[in-house]
């Protein structure tokens, strides 16, 4: 904001490219989704070491016919309910600024957890959404449920109640893409957990994504160069009407 606010005060307009990372970020979660419910970092582990027969020890997850909660019903919470039903999974979310959508019926947060198989965090990181998922929450989680987080670190109070759900029963796994620090202490015992997935805050960064991106910036670029005004402009107020630039 800092930035935003200095380039204003010098006239400088401050592009962005919202929807990009939309799809990219969505099928990240669902592979965490899936990864957490198949088991497949503890599979793999089992095909390496040489234990096959460890595989019945594995209890596994099917999505068909289970709850999915989505938490935050913006473009990349759509996206991921949509998947959702493409595997057969019934969708509840918690989202004070959503209007109805077609297949996902809207509930109160303590509802949506209690209720929830998967629950995926999509809600941005606010003063009333930090730290949204505490202690007090998770004991309102379906026991067994699977956690997801690809929005921001901090929406979780920290990795230790995390890590506390899990050797509880409480969550059965977690899947995550964002830390509140970042990088994550290698040495917390939450990264070393069989049930845990984690990836460094990268499911975003696709070739397509990145060539979105750019394709749109360069986009408004050359319309505030032709004088006119971008479609995704943060502070249009310096964009007053002028002659196009030669």
């Amino acid at each position: 904001m800092r930035a935003t606010t200095a380039a204003t005060a010098r006239g400088i307009p401050v592009l962005y490219a919202p929807g990009a990372g939309t799809t990219p970020v969505a099928e990240g979660a669902f592979a965490l989704i899936l990864a957490a419910a198949k088991r497949l970092g503890e599979l793999g582990e089992v095909v390496r070491a040489g234990r096959w027969a460890a595989r019945y020890d594995v209890e596994t997850f099917d999505l068909h016919g289970a709850v999915l909660g989505v938490i935050g019903l913006g473009s990349i919470g759509r996206e991921v309910a949509r998947l959702g039903r493409a595997f057969g999974m019934r969708t509840v979310a918690a989202d004070p600024f959503a209007r109805a959508e077609a297949g996902v019926v809207l509930m109160e947060l303590d509802d949506v957890v209690g209720c929830a198989d998967v629950i995926s965090l999509h809600c941005a990181l606010t003063d009333s959404t930090r730290a949204l998922v505490d202690r007090r929450l998770l004991e309102r989680f379906k026991r067994g449920a699977i956690l997801v987080n690809v929005a921001r670190g901090a929406i979780v109070e920290s990795d230790d109640i995390l890590l506390e759900a899990l050797e509880s029963g409480r969550l059965s796994a977690v899947g995550l893409d964002v830390f509140a620090a970042e990088p994550p202490d290698p040495a917390h015992p939450l990264l070393a957990h069989p049930r845990v997935v984690c990836t460094p805050h990268a499911v975003g960064l696709t070739a397509h994504w990145n060539a979105r991106v750019f394709e749109a910036l360069v986009e408004g670029i050359g319309a505030v160069l032709d004088g006119g005004t971008p479609e995704h402009v943060v502070n249009p107020e310096v964009l007053a009407p002028t002659a196009a630039r030669p």
